[in-house]
């Protein structure tokens, strides 16, 4: 296992790359750059020759294959430049917005896995009746609802209309109690996030968990399992469940990039200062070396991620091999 982790992460490498230059690239061709936006403002505008030496003290005059080895000659020594518009290194501004969008994105992710595999369980042992419709209803209907639109609907509930959750940040601005209460504070924060970025993943997990779960229990050894005299929870726990979890543990690497998507999203909407809404106002006044930061730490994440599911998979499933295939014969 141990050669199968080192040769996955060194796969990481050239993936990174292209990742990176195919960012640089789409940036590039974006119309304008940081400094067409500090000229938008009338004090310095008309001033073509100012322009042209802001671009060339922040390198934009070079062209673009220059500027990214250039960047990636900065990143192999661990320094990701300093943001356009704060002058600050993107590096230590990335290390105080990764741990909100980690923690959301976890949160979302052992919400939606724990909860759409167990309603999945339980509508299929109640196949075609009244609780399995209505579970697949309410999972057809997280599929289709847009995680923006339904954060929007969550905050005009429990927020304007009951009054019962904060909409905005991380923590009540001003607040200070014990350490409980602040604990306390930053979890009913990040409640209705949570719920908004988990809701696809669940009505994904949930239908997939379903099919696979009936399919299991069509198989020869859960006929012989009951033919022993079995209860019903011994055969859903020990023998179905593991192996209805084997194809639904493949989605989980795949079901992290998704995650980190809609979690960018939902940060702008509930205020969230992670990654995120660092990336979206680095994108909207072309913050290059900020937008490539978030996207270098952000497909790292989603990696590793990927990384683990196929761990896990190994795990559950003993019969699948860390086997490089030998390719010189």
């Amino acid at each position: 296992m141990g050669k199968y982790i080192i040769k996955r992460l060194l796969v990481i490498i050239p993936m990174l790359l292209g990742i990176t230059i195919f960012t640089y690239l789409i940036m590039d061709l974006a119309p304008g750059d940081a400094a067409a936006l500090m000229f938008m403002d009338p004090e310095m505008m008309g001033d073509p020759a100012a322009m042209e030496a802001v671009r060339a003290q922040l390198g934009l005059d070079q062209p673009v294959h220059i500027r990214y080895l250039r960047w990636l000659e900065q990143v192999l020594q661990g320094n990701f430049g300093n943001s356009y518009v704060s002058r600050q290194p993107v590096l230590d501004e990335i290390a105080m917005r990764i741990g909100p969008t980690i923690r959301l994105t976890l949160s979302a992710l052992i919400l939606s896995t724990v909860g759409g595999i167990s309603i999945g369980v339980f509508c299929a042992k109640r196949q075609y009746k009244l609780p399995d419709y209505i579970m697949s209803i309410f999972g057809m209907l997280g599929m289709s609802i847009p995680n923006f639109f339904f954060a929007i609907l969550l905050i005009l509930l429990f927020t304007l209309t009951l009054d019962w959750l904060p909409s905005m940040g991380l923590r009540t601005v001003g607040f200070e109690g014990t350490r409980f209460q602040m604990f306390w504070d930053q979890v009913r924060h990040m409640i209705m996030p949570v719920m908004a970025t988990s809701l696809t993943g669940m009505g994904i997990w949930m239908r997939f968990q379903r099919a696979s779960y009936l399919e299991v229990m069509n198989q020869d050894f859960i006929r012989t399992a009951r033919s022993k005299g079995l209860s019903e929870d011994t055969i859903t726990w020990r023998h179905a469940f593991k192996n209805a979890s084997i194809p639904v543990v493949t989605m989980l690497g795949g079901s992290i990039p998704g995650l980190l998507a809609g979690a960018f999203v939902i940060e702008n909407v509930f205020g969230l200062p992670g990654m995120g809404s660092y990336g979206i106002n680095a994108i909207m006044r072309r913050d290059y070396p900020a937008m490539m930061a978030v996207v270098f730490f952000s497909s790292i994440m989603a990696m590793v991620g990927i990384l683990i599911s196929d761990i896990l998979y190994a795990i559950i499933d003993p019969r699948v091999k860390f086997v490089t295939p030998d390719v010189s014969k």
